[in-house]
């Protein structure tokens, strides 16, 4: 559900895809409020958490990529 989030923030906010992107903390966690989700993953904690073992930025585009291809 964290992953869905942030692939759409991705896709509504850079079309085509950029070089470099960011989406913050506050962003993710008001997506997931959106979608009543926030709470199912864990809250504001533990999306906190994560970026503490988060990959580096520069690998995400390429992540996201690995994680659409691999839905069903």
């Amino acid at each position: 559900m964290i992953f869905e989030a942030i692939i759409h923030l991705y896709e509504k906010m850079y079309s085509p895809p950029p070089v470099r992107f960011k989406i913050d903390l506050q962003a993710l966690v008001s997506e997931l409020e959106k979608k009543n989700r926030l709470e199912f993953v864990g809250g504001v904690n533990y999306i906190a958490q994560l970026t503490r073992v988060a990959k580096p930025k520069n690998e995400l585009p390429r992540l996201i990529e690995i994680i659409k291809k691999r839905k069903i």
